[in-house]
This record gives C-alpha cells, structure tokens and sequence, in this order.
C-alpha cells in the first residue's frame, strides 16, 4: 500500500520549497507532475499484443493505489473485441491472510482457469515478474500461452526474469527533463499550474 503522501506535500507548501512531482504512483499530487504518458503506453501495450494474435487480455495490478481503476478503464477503452478481465486485487479484499500470499493463491487461480492464450497487461515490471513467477510455477508456458506485458520498462524486472518480459520503456530523459525546467522556472518566481507531463 502506497503511503499517504498528502501530508508531506502540506508541509513542503507550508515551507514554500520549489518542488516537482516526478513519481507516477503519486498522480494525485498538488505539485506540476511529470511522469509517464500511462494512455499512450497502455495504447501501445495493447496494440502490440492484438497485432501478435492475442484475443484474451487481463488487467493485473495489486494495492491500493487509486491509478489502477484508470489503468483499467484505460485498458477496456484500447482493447477491441472481449473486454479485459479486470485482475486488480485491492488490498482489504482478502480473508485476513495476508496480502501477498492472497494475492498470490487469486493470481494462481486466475490463471489457471483463463482461456489461454491470454495476455497479462501489469500495471509495473514489478507484477509482470510476479505474474510470470506465477506462471512458471503452474507449468504455464510464456509467451505461447501466457504473454506478459509490463509498463515501467525496469531492466531488474523485465530483462532478468528468468523469460525476458516485454515492458513498455518511458522516455526518463525527456521526463526528468521537463521536470527540471518546470522546476527552473519555479525558482525563478513564476507560477506553474499543476499539469501531467511526459
């Protein structure tokens, strides 16, 4: 579960600090926000999978962030044909075992009962390895038939996994860039509307 980060950002106002929000998991931030264009890499996750034959598609996301009921709406919106199923197990849905193994026995069962060949869209590089974790250890064969598609382009995540994930890369650069002439701008007295940038 993603902190509570309405607190700090009180208490860098109340001080007057210049700052820019570069974090994508914070999109609900008061400061100028610069991060990755989810819609584009979503659009793109989703058309590369359709063009490699793919029919079947789910949404897998984990916590308590609310960017994942967007990134699902989003999914439902660039995917064509059968919509995706919605894979997002938020925290506070489970028995009382903990998350992660909760998580983990609904990702399993998810998977084994999908029509295959299906993709899985992960909302990080992060899920991607735990969705092909998953997998490996139901026998399940990547890519054939589950394919894998991360969106934060981690090289520990996606070119380590024991089968190289697909990830979709933001341009870093270019985002810490216009975050750093926003914040530029910022220190030289003029005022920036909070925007999304990448």
């Amino acid at each position: 579960e993603l902190p509570d980060m309405r607190p700090t950002a009180r208490w860098i106002a109340r001080r007057g600090l210049p700052v820019v929000n570069i974090s994508d998991t914070w999109a609900q931030s008061p400061h100028p926000t610069f991060g990755t264009d989810m819609s584009a890499a979503i659009r793109l996750a989703t058309r590369h999978l359709r063009e490699t034959g793919y029919r079947n598609l789910a949404v897998y996301a984990s916590g308590c962030n609310p960017a994942h009921d967007e990134f699902l709406r989003q999914a439902r919106e660039s995917w064509t044909g059968q919509p995706p199923d919605d894979w997002i197990f938020r925290h506070g849905q489970n028995d009382g075992a903990l998350p992660s193994v909760h998580e983990h026995d609904r990702l399993l069962r998810h998977l084994k009962s999908a029509p295959k060949p299906i993709a899985v869209l992960a909302f990080n590089d992060y899920l991607a390895a735990q969705a092909e974790d998953a997998c490996l250890e139901l026998g399940l064969p990547v890519p054939s038939d589950v394919a894998i598609v991360g969106l934060s382009g981690i090289p520990i995540y996606s070119e380590l996994a024991p089968i190289p994930i697909t990830t979709v890369v933001p341009d870093r650069a270019r985002i810490i860039r216009k975050a750093a002439e926003t914040l530029d701008t910022i220190m030289n007295g003029k005022r920036i509307a909070s925007t999304v940038t990448s």
